[in-house]
């Protein structure tokens, strides 16, 4: 059944909620159990405004709460916590940098060109780190499955476009020696896809190309894989 509207316009408080914690690493720093003034302690916040926060976050089913304190739940450590393999929170912190944005998609809807929040102008240094290792993060589960492909060995040269990290194109490679190629994107995907051929050992078969596709001509376009 679907959402009522209601019900669909209070879902940006869960957000609200679960990005800001997630924004403070609250979710590792409660990896085990800890007292609600050591929580408001750490954060500097107001103690009685803490204790309705971590409720909250309780409430929604983000944090458990016991006689020794708050808790990150234990079936979400393995996505909430840093430390963890299936950590999501680069993810999470992704979404949240698009809050305003969101906010103002009046903005978005009635300007021809890309306005200041948008990802195509949102290109300082921290939010390109944020983006990759989100995408790194959200294709962890994918890449595998991808790099498996039959088509793969009827290829032998794979342009990635908008290939960002590289670690589809380089897991490709690695498990077909035939295949040579490049990514494309722009340039400030480069460190960290150069980091990614680099640790897989295949400068000699990938390389970075930067590309800004959204000036690639049609007439220009060629047959990217081969």
């Amino acid at each position: 059944m679907a959402l009522k509207p209601l019900d669909m316009a209070d879902l940006f408080q869960q957000s609200a909620l679960l990005m800001h914690a997630n924004k403070l690493d609250l979710f590792t720093f409660l990896a085990a159990p800890k007292p609600l003034d050591q929580v408001a302690e750490k954060y500097g916040y107001v103690g009685w405004k803490s204790e309705v926060f971590l409720d909250a976050l309780t409430a929604i089913g983000l944090l458990k709460k016991s006689a020794a304190g708050y808790e990150t739940q234990p079936d979400l450590k393995s996505v909430l916590v840093r430390t963890q393999a299936g950590y999501v929170g680069q993810s999470i912190e992704h979404e949240r940098l698009q809050w305003t944005l969101w906010g103002d998609l009046g903005a978005v809807l009635s300007a021809v060109a890309p306005t200041a929040q948008q990802q195509e102008r949102r290109l300082n240094e921290q939010s390109q780190i944020v983006f990759q290792q989100a995408m790194h993060q959200q294709a962890a589960t994918e890449i595998d499955f991808v790099a498996k492909h039959a088509r793969w060995s009827q290829s032998k040269f794979i342009v990635d476009l908008a290939g960002g990290h590289g670690n589809y194109l380089t897991s490709i490679a690695a498990k077909h020696p035939h295949i040579t190629g490049e990514i494309w994107d722009l340039p400030e995907a480069e460190p960290i896809a150069v980091q990614s051929i680099e640790k897989a050992r295949l400068q000699s078969r990938i390389s970075f190309n930067v590309v800004d596709l959204n000036h690639v001509r049609q007439k220009n376009r060629t047959q990217l894989t081969r």
